[in-house]
């Protein structure tokens, strides 16, 4: 054999040595993390099931997943630079996936197992991404896989298939049920975690810090707030949630003064006629009616009273069977309108977390001076 065949026959066994078995390798690989990334147009099987652990625990179908709320989320699975497969994912974040069995917040780590023992750990950071998503369907097909992480822009490798375990590490923060009331039901709203919230509405809230604030309309102002359940005051103006319960502002309205009454109609056939004052809350309001040829002209407020905070009806009486058809109504001065805002401690509620170990305590932060 001569040298130079001797020498192509090397410089061949080189390539195949430094190229063409590090790509089978790889090809092989890939199959082992990916399997059905290159065929993935048959169903998934509807009988899988996933077991979730650690800090929360439940056993979902994959039916189960495919009825929660969905995402979608398109994304590209490179293997170390080798191209799988890209498209629209379709599945459930990790965020509403863990909400939907009752873990609420950031973890501090999950861990996915596959059915052939292939394990993968993400961070808290991104277990509450929401394009993270635990995906079952590619541009409209069920996946092979069945399920399939899908962490867009990370290593193919942490895409993991075929999932039958995760695992959540982390205390997990309470959900608890809050209920907005006013009182009056019709009267103000209330603001709370960003949202506002008229009488009745409720909303979940873990335990977090939040602020609370009464809105009161023209005329009103907070009186005081109410707390059931596991809302509770710990100081004036710091409320603690260890369970569900309600948020109550109760409102009161500014007296108004009765400033004088206004004949819209003066009737016929009055002699001499007594006006009465009725409602509006207060008391002692007294008026006199003026009379010109059986015509109610003028009704004259002789004592303004105290203590309304509405008008009253004005009630027209005479003597006379004949008399009928007057009307009027009473003027009012109203106290300008009342702007409620951070800066006013009494329509103040924050709570302000600390945590402790495992469970979270509470630690009062006032806001200043509180009068």
């Amino acid at each position: 054999m001569s040298n130079d065949l001797i020498e192509e026959l090397a410089k061949e066994g080189d390539i195949l040595k430094n190229k063409i078995l590090p790509a089978l390798l790889l090809i092989l690989a890939v199959g082992i993390l990916f399997p059905g990334s290159f065929s993935m147009v048959y169903g998934f099987n509807t009988e899988w099931t996933v077991v979730v652990d650690g800090a929360v625990n439940a056993t979902l179908s994959v039916n189960a997943i495919a009825a929660m709320p969905s995402s979608t989320v398109y994304g590209t699975i490179y293997c170390y630079g080798v191209y799988i497969e890209s498209g629209n994912w379709v599945g459930v974040n990790l965020p509403t996936l863990l909400a939907q069995i009752g873990y609420y917040g950031q973890p501090d780590s999950v861990d996915f197992a596959a059915q052939d023992g292939y394990q993968v750990t993400i961070s808290g950071d991104y277990a509450i991404r929401t394009d993270v998503i635990i995906a079952y369907q590619l541009d409209g097909q069920d996946l092979s896989e069945t399920l399939r992480l899908v962490v867009p822009g990370e290593n193919g490798a942490v895409w993991i298939a075929m999932i039958t375990e995760i695992t959540v590490h982390g205390d997990q923060t309470a959900e608890c049920t809050v209920t907005f009331l006013t009182n009056p039901s019709t009267v103000g709203s209330i603001n709370f975690g960003g949202k506002t919230y008229t009488s009745g509405q409720t909303d979940q809230y873990g335990e977090s810090g939040f602020t609370a604030q009464a809105n009161a309309p023209s005329g009103w102002t907070l009186d005081h707030w109410l707390t059931t359940g596991g809302l509770t005051f710990v100081n004036s103006n710091t409320v603690a949630i260890s369970s569900s319960g309600t948020l109550e502002a109760v409102f009161t309205q500014f007296p108004i003064e009765l400033t004088g009454i206004t004949v819209t109609n003066g009737g016929s056939s009055y002699t001499t006629p007594t006006i009465l004052l009725i409602g509006g809350g207060g008391s002692g309001a007294t008026a006199t009616a003026h009379v010109s040829n059986g015509v109610i002209y003028a009704i004259t407020l002789a004592n303004p009273g105290s203590g309304y905070s509405s008008p009253p009806a004005v009630i027209i009486r005479d003597p006379s069977p004949r008399a009928k058809g007057a009307t009027a109504t009473v003027n009012y001065a109203s106290p300008l309108s009342i702007v409620q805002n951070l800066s006013q401690q009494k329509n103040l509620a924050t709570i302000v977390p600390e945590r402790s170990s495992s469970h979270y305590k509470w630690q009062q932060k006032p806001h200043g001076r509180i009068k």
